[in-house]
């Protein structure tokens, strides 16, 4: 078996393609508390987006929670989860008082959303 295994690690496989990537140093976008950011800030790391549309969603909410919950396994595979939401902020502060710990952003021009091709 160990013979077929190395055969395949040096089989001539094709190359991933791509990933699409975001603009992130070029999308600005806004913390809470209002300070000017970039999805650049967390380069060399993999990202899990999850852009909504409104923080005050309530199944949202629990999704983020969730997501949230989550962040010891992220970080083992060398993921962050971030969320980009409209800009509400009074809603992701309210998130962040209810104990969400992971970052909530704030892209009140949307073009975080319309660079991914997101139809929200």
């Amino acid at each position: 078996m160990s013979d077929a295994f190395s055969e395949l690690q040096h089989a001539n496989l094709p190359a991933e393609p791509e990933r699409p990537r975001l603009p992130d140093d070029l999308i600005p976008l806004l913390t809470a508390s209002g300070r000017t950011t970039t999805l650049a800030v967390y380069s060399g790391r993999t990202l899990v987006v999850q852009l909504v549309r409104y923080f005050g969603c309530l199944p949202r909410q629990e999704y983020l929670r969730e997501l949230d919950r989550r962040k010891a396994e992220l970080e083992a595979m060398g993921a962050v989860a971030v969320a980009v939401g409209s800009s509400a902020d009074y809603q992701a502060r309210q998130l962040r008082e209810s104990g969400i710990a992971m970052p909530l952003l704030l892209d009140p021009d949307g073009a975080c959303a319309t660079g991914s091709g997101s139809p929200i």
